[in-house]
């Protein structure tokens, strides 16, 4: 997720956790504020770029800048728009000479020179970029997911992990971290974990482009995609390995419980469709998470993180609203005939997501 430097609406996260804001490292130059006649320009420039007619949108910064070599607005768009239309040497070029100025979109610079970096595969130099945005103190959920992202790209997983972590916990509700922190538990072989966070990102995402793929991960997950094979296991075997480590607590027992209500789904002879083996699933993981939850008080992220938020979905009777709105993306007409038929309890799905206090 990258932002534009003009449209973006610089807030101040005051939230430490993982990663404490330190002196954010601005230039020392002081921008040239635009003129009228720059503002109406760098305005049109904007129209382009939300049109998709970046090159336009490239000129007319181009001669912003011409005018006002200082204009680090322009300076701030002209590096977006190269990013979208994929010149990363250009875009670096400008983001750096953005970052020299002391000027309140100097996080936005950062998060298009750490961008360009990372995508001409100076992927150390771009982690070095977003921790200079990070200092900042702004924006931090997006510094911590394109960092994780970077490790991610980098194949170490325990780092990505934790800035994708980080990233949910400044910022809930950012569906790309879900969805990252995921691949990060499939990668690491973190069953129950991945499902969890695909659950969250469907929750938010459920009809998006990335929203098919995010959910035949999860039917994987789940085990449940063997309904759309057509037939029955001969032999179920199942088997209990403590997964535990100092981030995210030990998940064997939710491993098991998912294998467990698998292996009963498919095997108790009543013919499901796909979202009602999903909803048997995730309801018996909910209730696990719920009743081990209180009993034992366990700790790790996954634990303090997505279990309160599920036990408490499951707890107040949404699992089933739940199962169907994350089916969203598919042709399935009994899903569409569901949701037509049962807008109200999606709607208190919704009020509920909305109004939860996250730990």
């Amino acid at each position: 997720m990258r932002a534009s430097t003009a449209a973006c609406i610089l807030a101040v996260v005051l939230v430490g956790f993982l990663f404490p804001p330190a002196a954010a490292q601005e230039g020392e130059l002081e921008p040239v504020p635009s003129t009228a006649r720059q503002d109406s320009l760098l305005r049109v420039g904007l129209g382009y770029h939300g049109s998709g007619r970046y090159a336009e949108a490239i000129a007319v910064y181009e001669s912003v800048l011409e005018e006002n070599p200082d204009n680090v607005i322009a300076l701030g768009e002209i590096a977006y728009s190269c990013i979208s239309k994929g010149d990363y040497e250009r875009a670096l070029t400008y983001a750096r000479l953005g970052v020299k100025y002391r000027s309140p979109v100097f996080p936005i610079l950062c998060m298009h020179e750490g961008t360009a970096l990372d995508n001409l595969g100076r992927v150390d130099e771009g982690i070095a970029a977003f921790r200079k945005g990070l200092a900042s103190g702004q924006h931090r959920y997006l510094f911590l997911y394109n960092i994780g992202f970077a490790f991610y790209r980098k194949s170490e997983l325990d780092s990505a992990r934790t800035y994708f972590q980080g990233a949910l916990v400044e910022n809930p509700r950012h569906a790309s971290s879900n969805f990252a922190l995921a691949m990060v538990y499939n990668a690491k072989h973190k069953k129950a974990p991945e499902i969890l966070a695909l659950a969250r990102f469907l929750i938010l995402e459920p009809d998006s482009p990335r929203s098919p793929d995010a959910l035949q991960h999860l039917q994987t997950a789940l085990g449940s995609d063997i309904s759309s094979r057509g037939g029955k296991p001969e032999r179920i075997e199942l088997s209990f390995a403590p997964d535990s480590d100092a981030v995210d607590g030990d998940t064997g027992l939710l491993d098991l419980s998912v294998t467990i209500a698998a292996a009963a789904s498919m095997t108790d002879g009543e013919k499901k469709t796909d979202v009602e083996i999903v909803a048997e699933i995730l309801g018996s993981l909910f209730r696990i998470m719920r009743e081990h939850g209180m009993k034992e008080n366990p700790a790790g992220f996954c634990w303090n993180y997505y279990a309160p938020y599920f036990a408490e979905l499951e707890q107040n009777g949404h699992t089933e609203a739940l199962s169907y709105h994350i089916f969203r993306s598919t042709e399935d007409k009994t899903v569409a005939t569901w949701l037509k038929f049962n807008d109200p309890a999606i709607k208190k799905l919704a009020q509920w997501d909305g109004e939860y206090a996250w730990r």
